[in-house]
């Protein structure tokens, strides 16, 4: 008899304004513009987990904060997306520039060998490069340029015109942040009970 009045209470909540408008919030009033609308749908603000518009969008689409992981247009689009013509051309550089380490260093005309540079464009590179005394780049440099190369194929950056910001590679690091989006696996309890 207990059950039975514990749950007329709660169907009599659930059917309460205020309850309804709470559900409308988190999903939409089973559409897509919730709060949590759009985790299978498109425009919440988990939308596009498998959709496309939200916060998360493209995580298997496109235009989304991480859009493109396996699409093209995102913060890492291209990973496994449509550039495999960059990607090809990365390889064959990172060929070349391996193959010019011999003793952990690479000289300027081997480097403006690799990357199919010269004149201005390479000298602009290097400015933001520290130089050892002989004017060779060490090996540690060298392989911050080449994880520049990786980014570039993955990525379809311009690789010229990110070479020279090679100081900001720290920020890289801030990527593993994205281990965080575990925790969106916490929604699924929100959504089966």
């Amino acid at each position: 008899m207990k059950c039975v009045a514990i749950f007329a209470v709660a169907m009599v909540m659930v059917m309460m304004p205020e309850s309804e408008a709470l559900l409308n919030l988190l999903n939409g009033g089973g559409g897509n513009g919730g709060l949590l609308g759009g985790v299978l749908g498109n425009n919440g603000l988990l939308g596009g987990i498998l959709g496309s518009n939200g916060l998360l969008g493209g995580l298997l689409g496109q235009n989304g904060l991480v859009g493109g992981l396996l699409g093209s247009n995102g913060l890492v689009g291209g990973v496994l997306g449509g550039n495999r013509q960059s990607v090809e051309a990365s390889a064959m550089v990172l060929a070349k520039l391996n193959a010019g380490i011999s003793d952990g260093v690479v000289t300027k005309a081997e480097l403006g060998a690799a990357l199919n540079l010269g004149g201005g464009d390479l000298d602009g590179i290097l400015a933001n490069i520290d130089l050892n005394v002989d004017a060779k780049i060490d090996l540690k440099e060298l392989l911050d340029l080449e994880i520049l190369v990786v980014l570039q194929g993955l990525l379809g950056l311009d690789l010229g015109n990110i070479l020279g910001n090679l100081s900001n590679l720290g920020n890289l690091g801030n990527i593993g942040n994205l281990g965080n989006l575990g925790n969106v696996g916490n929604v699924g309890n929100l959504l089966g009970r």
